[in-house]
């Protein structure tokens, strides 16, 4: 708590944008501290979510347990994970402010955030935070194109 006050402090007081996975669990914690959070519950199909996290287990996770662990445990692990995530999430988002909450489907905001996206998360978060210049909105195109060329062309099946 802290150290986002101070950043929020060295910012000028602006608003923090923090993207933790973790936090999708957490509604009731964060509007204890925040009780005027905005949330934007970013989702995805759950095939993708669950290999993407099965990637992050056996890249990164594995490396820091003592004992080893078969594959078939960090599956098990990573959907229960996943499950008690979003059951969490779903039993406590009706506790956030109405509108304060905005979802969105990630296939919406990967091929272009700033067209696709739509006006109403754009009006949204506009109120929140500083939408981008059109020169940096085309650079963070570019750049998604460039990731999603990548991704298509680099990732394990």
């Amino acid at each position: 708590m802290y150290l986002l006050k101070n950043i929020s402090l060295y910012n000028e007081g602006k608003p923090l944008l923090l993207k933790n996975p973790h936090n999708t669990s957490r509604v009731k914690e964060l509007l204890e501290l925040f009780p005027d959070a905005k949330f934007i519950f970013l989702h995805r199909d759950p095939y993708t979510t669950f290999t993407s996290m099965m990637h992050l287990f056996n890249t990164v996770v594995r490396t820091q347990f003592f004992q080893k662990i078969s594959d078939a445990e960090i599956r098990e692990l990573v959907i229960h994970i996943f499950r008690g995530t979003l059951r969490k999430y779903v039993n406590d988002r009706s506790l956030i402010p109405e509108g304060n909450l905005m979802e969105v489907a990630y296939s919406d905001l990967s091929d272009d955030p700033w067209e696709r996206s739509g006006t109403s998360m754009q009006s949204w978060t506009s109120r929140v935070f500083a939408m981008p210049s059109p020169a940096c909105a085309g650079t963070l195109r570019r750049w998604a194109t460039i990731r999603r060329t990548y991704l298509r062309k680099y990732r394990r099946t």
